[in-house]
C-alpha cells in the first residue's frame, strides 16, 4: 500500500522555520524593550520611596507603615488577573518591591505576609 500523504516540501518547511525564528527574535526584542521600561519604572519607584522615607523622617512619622504595605500588596495582587498574571507571582513581585523600597529607606527588609 502506498501512503496518500505527500512528503513535506523541504523549501516550505525551511521558509516556515525561518519565519518562526524571525518571530522569536522579534518577540524577544519586544521583551527586551519591556524589561528596560520595567527597570526604569522600578528606578522611579525607588526614587519616590527614598523621598517618602525622607518626608516621613521630617514629619516624625513611623518609618514602617504595615497598613500601607498591606494595601499595596492587595492592590497589586488584585490587578494581576486583569493583565494575565497569576496572583501569587504578582504578590511575590510586590513583596520584592516593598523590600527594595525598605532597603532604599535604610529600613528592615522583612515583609509580613497577610493571613490566608
Amino acid at each position: 500500500m502506498h501512503s496518500t500523504s505527500a512528503a513535506p516540501d523541504p523549501r516550505t518547511a525551511n521558509t516556515e522555520q525561518h519565519r518562526a525564528i524571525a518571530r522569536v527574535s522579534a518577540l524577544r526584542e519586544s521583551i527586551d524593550r519591556i524589561d528596560e521600561q520595567l527597570v526604569a519604572l522600578i528606578g522611579e519607584r525607588q526614587r519616590l520611596a527614598r523621598a517618602v522615607g525622607v518626608a516621613k523622617h521630617r514629619a516624625a512619622l513611623p518609618p514602617v507603615d504595615a497598613t500601607r504595605e498591606s494595601i499595596v500588596l492587595s492592590k497589586i495582587a488584585a490587578h494581576a488577573s486583569d493583565h494575565g498574571v497569576a496572583e501569587p507571582e504578582m504578590r511575590l513581585l510586590a513583596e520584592q518591591l516593598i523590600r527594595m523600597a525598605r532597603t532604599t529607606q535604610g529600613l528592615p527588609t522583612v515583609v509580613r505576609r497577610e493571613a490566608a
